[in-house]
């Protein structure tokens, strides 16, 4: 083998080597972020998400997807601790990056999208969530298929709007519709009913 070949061989190794350490650090810091958010540890996970949002923010620059998942995360930990003020920016500034970035009809916009209407939600902003989750639930049915379980997620979601404005007949549609999946999945053995209702494993 030649010497440029033999370079070029090797700063190939090298590339694919980093490449492969960046991404394994990238799911370390959102495992740990995780870690922390489940376990309460806000003060370190806002920590870890401003952090990491500085630094992608400086080398990707403003709108790159990784600053949307960063900002999601942010917001995740100010909706957490009841900070709604501060949250909803920066969940509609992550909405736009994700529309622009990847396309309206992309899940992750339906993710960015569900988490607003849940904020919205807990605030009382019933009008505003509405038309959000049902946003939601069009993108996760048409990307993912309908007995996905952000659908079922999504349906419930909707269900619980109704249900806090007393509209039992349509939280009950939508509660039935949401278990539906929950259920069809289940006969297929994708799912357990049980974990998939109550959360535990």
């Amino acid at each position: 083998m030649r010497g440029i070949d033999k370079a070029l061989l090797a700063g190939s190794v090298v590339l694919v080597l980093a490449g492969a350490g960046v991404f394994a650090l990238l799911a370390f810091q959102s495992h740990r972020f995780s870690e922390l958010h489940r376990s309460g540890n806000y003060t370190d996970a806002m920590r870890l998400a401003r952090r990491n949002l500085t630094i992608f923010e400086r080398v990707l620059g403003a709108e790159n997807v990784l600053v949307y998942a960063w900002l999601s995360n942010l917001a995740l930990v100010y909706h957490a601790q009841g900070r709604y003020a501060e949250a909803e920016p920066i969940y509609k500034r992550a909405l736009a990056i994700a529309e622009k970035a990847l396309g309206s009809d992309h899940p992750n916009v339906g993710a960015s999208l569900g988490s607003l209407a849940l904020l919205y939600l807990v605030q009382g902003r019933y009008a505003e969530a509405e038309p959000l989750f049902k946003r939601t639930i069009a993108i996760f049915e048409k990307a993912l298929g309908p007995d996905h379980p952000d659908v079922a997620d999504s349906l419930n979601g909707l269900a619980l709007l109704y249900f806090a404005q007393r509209d039992w007949a349509r939280a009950g549609e939508f509660l039935r519709s949401g278990t539906g999946v929950i259920v069809r999945r289940a006969q297929r053995g994708t799912d357990d009913v049980g974990q998939s209702l109550t959360g535990k494993r």
